[in-house]
Parts: C-alpha cells; sequence; structure tokens
C-alpha cells in the first residue's frame, strides 16, 4: 500500500506539471501573437495634437508608423481656415505647399497643394528608381500651421492611400487630430526636419482649356446679277454662324477628357511599376546569390 501510494503521489505531481507547462507554453504564443499583430498595425496621420497663439505658427507633422515597404503616399485633409491657416513653405514654387518629410526619398510630386480658402490640402508623391521601398516611421510632410483666431480646428483625413515597392495597398489605422489656437500660448521653434527637394520632380498642374467662343461671322450680300428676262434677282443671304467649330478646324478638346484628367495617376502608376519590377528584380538577384554562396 505504501509503495502503490508513493507513486500515484509521484505521478499526480508529472500530471501537474506537464499541466502548467502546456498553460505557459500558451500563455507565450498569446501573447507573441498579440504582440506580432500590434506590431503589424500601421498607422498614418497627425500623431498629437498641436497648441499655437493668435499669429503665431506651429509646425505638425503628417507622420507613418510600423509601415512595411511603403514607396507611394495619397492623401488629402481638412482644416477650418478660420482658426487656422497653412504657411507656404517654398517661396520659389507657386501656391501654398507643405515642406517634405524626410521618411521617403524626394520622388515625383504630383500634388502638394493647400487652399486656405476651402480649408484643404492634397498631397501625392512616389520614390522612382533606384530609391528602395522605406520601413519602420517617420514623416512624410511637415505642416506649417498659422494660429488664425481663437479655437479648435481638427485636422481630418478625407482621404488616405499607401502603396508598397510592388504596387500593393497598405492597410493602415488613419488618424485625425486637432489645433488648438490659445492666446498666450506658448511659442513653439520649428525643429522638426524638412526634407530637401534634391531629385524632386515635380509634375505641371493641368491647365485650364481655352474655351471656344462664339463668334458671328457677318453674312455677305450678294451682288444683283442680271435673270433672264431683264430682271435683277437677288440671290439668298447666308446663314450666321453660332457657336460650333469653324469648317475645318476641330473642335477644342475640353478639360473632362479622361486623359487630362487621369495623366498625373498614370505618370506615378508607370514610375511605381519601374520602381517595383527594378525592385522584385535585385531581390530575385540576391536570392540566387545567396543560395550559390550555400
Amino acid at each position: 500500500m505504501t509503495l502503490y501510494k508513493k507513486n500515484n503521489s509521484v505521478s499526480n505531481k508529472f500530471i501537474t506539471k506537464t499541466i502548467f507547462q502546456a498553460c505557459f507554453v500558451m500563455l507565450l504564443l498569446m501573447g507573441f501573437t498579440n504582440a506580432r499583430a500590434q506590431k503589424l498595425e500601421t498607422l498614418f496621420g497627425v500623431m498629437e495634437p498641436a497648441v499655437v497663439a493668435p499669429g503665431a505658427t506651429v509646425q505638425v507633422p503628417v507622420a507613418v508608423k510600423d509601415v512595411e515597404g511603403l514607396y507611394a503616399v495619397d492623401f488629402s485633409l481638412e482644416y477650418d481656415p478660420t482658426i487656422v491657416q497653412l504657411v507656404d513653405a517654398d517661396a520659389i514654387q507657386p501656391g501654398i505647399q507643405a515642406g517634405l518629410g524626410t521618411f521617403l526619398d524626394p520622388g515625383l510630386l504630383v500634388f502638394n497643394t493647400a487652399d486656405n480658402q476651402k480649408g484643404e490640402y492634397r498631397f501625392v508623391m512616389s520614390q522612382y528608381n533606384p530609391s528602395l521601398p522605406k520601413s519602420g516611421e517617420g514623416n512624410i510632410v511637415v505642416l506649417t500651421f498659422k494660429g488664425i483666431s481663437t479655437g479648435e480646428s481638427n485636422i481630418h483625413f478625407t482621404g488616405v492611400e499607401l502603396l508598397s515597392g510592388e504596387i500593393t495597398a497598405i492597410q493602415a489605422k488613419v488618424l485625425d487630430s486637432n489645433i488648438q489656437v490659445i492666446s498666450g500660448a506658448a511659442t513653439q521653434a520649428a525643429t522638426i526636419a524638412v526634407a530637401q527637394a534634391t531629385g524632386l520632380i515635380i509634375l505641371p498642374k493641368d491647365t485650364p482649356t481655352p474655351t471656344v467662343t462664339a463668334t458671328t461671322i457677318p453674312t455677305r450680300t450678294p451682288e444683283p446679277q442680271a435673270a433672264p428676262g431683264g430682271e435683277n434677282q437677288t440671290g439668298n443671304g447666308g446663314s450666321t454662324a453660332t457657336g460650333g467649330s469653324e469648317p475645318g478646324r476641330p473642335a477644342a478638346a475640353g478639360k473632362g477628357s479622361g486623359l487630362a484628367n487621369g495623366w498625373p495617376l498614370i505618370a506615378v502608376f508607370i514610375v511605381l511599376l519601374a520602381g517595383g519590377v527594378t525592385f522584385m528584380l535585385k531581390k530575385k538577384t540576391r536570392k540566387k546569390v545567396e543560395e550559390n554562396h550555400e
């Protein structure tokens, strides 16, 4: 009886230890899975709210975090122009632009334009070969806002698209924010780095198509001609041409042409395609070299 009880005790301890170890391994796996899921969640937007005094300026970076293989960015945002307005970061280029962040290499810039009347900002840029896709975190653009009147303005993203070097969409959680304009708020120095525009290619914006204006062509009165029988006969008068195109001249293409509106996106697609193909070829070449070494 004593020997039986001893063996039973040993068996119970073994079972208890095994269950404990299994539970411990399961907890570790759950923690690893959750940590990996959190790591893979890409964040995009304004990470922190800002405060500025009326008449003063503050830098507000639009950033990305925990991204893998970013190559191109397209986003739009809105703000309240009665509270804050964007300050131009490039006096050479016409219009109001933001400063480029340092995360992506300056590449093919399609849009970097603000409208302080509507309170809107649009940015579209892609890297190009030989730039490599970027991973990690950093600033895409640096917006500089000036306080106009006391109050609070939301920074609301109305559209965000991130593309990888393989021309695939990158899912991201978009973070809106706000700017408070408060009298007596501390002045903040411009300490956020802005990229130099070395290698930047700026695509020209669409120019308005001239409008075809309706013109009146005066009629020419034919001279009286002698008709048989001695009677003078006046020919029928010409017609008045209004609108339309003159004979032999094609009508001007309207701005609604699909090619006219879509060519910037076509250009970005071509650049992305070239960059993606080059990137994939480099990966395959590197893999073959590693296999040969093995």
